[in-house]
């Protein structure tokens, strides 16, 4: 887990940093904000890196869709067809179902990937849409943690209300003037914050009769790092040290 937070922090210099580049070069040009990656690859690399660079980004897509692909999947099939639709059904069965669930959702996705054209930038569409799915989930997750009595209702209750109330924000025209009165991101924080306290209300008056415990199946080693902490200490401050090297603090003048 460390290693993968720390090869996280490599974010900003593949992520931000051309951005900045890119912005520094084109400011004031045509080149809309999509384009710019490509159009500073074409402006830097010589011409056969060009190339190369093009299949290492067409590879790079094509491994990042098919892990989303195969996650799908087997969250269909172990979490939704054998425990809700057949709960009798064989390997073979599960198998075959999770292949025609994985060739439905990708051509769904193919099919909607032209809808993207319209957007002024496909990389905050994304972000957008992963709103929908990472608050109710990072929701449940912090109460799972924290405390131990809440029951499992509350999470059921706090995923549907969740993505419920941010596509309704998203999506519905009545609502979408709320969203864009109080910016999009505060819009995610007061979700999260409503999620948080509707599963401690749910957890107030159902609690467990027992705190939920943590079972080790002993499949996996887990014997704490000695330096775990030392290293996550280190993290954090290199994260807090990108943080202030990236933020404008002009903004706090006024």
């Amino acid at each position: 887990m460390l290693i993968c937070g720390a090869l996280k922090l490599l974010g900003p210099l593949y992520l931000v940093l051309p951005g900045i580049i890119a912005f520094h070069l084109y400011a004031g040009t045509q080149i809309k904000a999509d384009m710019a990656y490509g159009q500073l690859v074409r402006h830097v690399l010589p011409g056969p890196l060009t190339g190369l660079f093009a299949a290492v980004m067409v590879g790079a897509i094509l491994s990042s869709y098919n892990s989303a692909l195969n996650s799908t999947t087997t969250l269909f099939s172990l979490g939704i067809y054998r425990p809700m639709i057949n709960k009798e059904a064989t390997d073979e069965q599960v198998v075959r179902w999770g292949k025609v669930f994985g060739w439905a959702i990708a051509a769904v996705s193919m099919a909607s990937a032209p809808l993207l054209i319209g957007q002024a930038s496909i990389f905050g569409y994304l972000q957008k849409m992963n709103g929908l799915y990472f608050i109710p989930i990072f929701a449940v997750v912090v109460v799972g943690i924290l405390f131990r009595r809440v029951p499992p209702l509350a999470a059921k209750v706090g995923l549907i209300v969740g993505f419920t109330t941010i596509a309704t924000g998203y999506f519905v025209p009545a609502f979408q003037g709320v969203v864009t009165a109080m910016h999009e991101f505060h819009f995610l924080g007061a979700v999260f914050v409503s999620l948080v306290l509707i599963m401690l209300l749910i957890g107030f008056l159902r609690p467990l009769s027992e705190p939920w415990k943590q079972q080790h199946s002993g499949d996996v080693e887990m014997t704490p790092w000695k330096y775990a902490r030392p290293m996550g200490l280190v993290l954090l401050c290199i994260v807090m040290a990108i943080y202030v090297g990236f933020a404008d603090f002009s903004v706090l003048d006024g």
